[in-house]
């Protein structure tokens, strides 16, 4: 049984689908371009508010719930990652050195 959205939560999920919108029509930029640069935002936007140990902490959650949901899904065999490949390159190219100094 679900009970109806807060007015935070509706505010929320708008965000989500203008923000999914946006991105729609930038398919110029790779996906893994556009959830960097989301990522970044959040960690900009969400440490100047929260405080970095604050957002760090949220994202860390994030990804523990999501790494679970995923777990769970690929034992039953309802996902594949026929993009690791893709995402491991991602990861050995990405050069700390060309990070900005804040």
């Amino acid at each position: 049984m679900s009970s109806d959205p807060t007015p935070q939560e509706e505010h929320l999920q708008d965000l989500y689908d203008e923000i999914g919108s946006l991105l729609e029509g930038r398919r110029h930029v790779s996906p893994a371009g556009q959830a960097i640069v989301l990522l970044r935002i959040a960690i900009e936007n969400g440490g100047a508010q929260i405080g970095m140990t604050g957002i760090m902490h949220v994202i860390s959650s994030m990804m523990t719930q999501t790494l679970g949901i995923m777990s769970e899904a690929e034992d039953e065999g309802e996902i594949k990652f026929p993009h690791k490949d893709e995402l491991d390159d991602i990861l050995r190219d990405f050069n700390q050195n060309k990070t900005s100094e804040h």
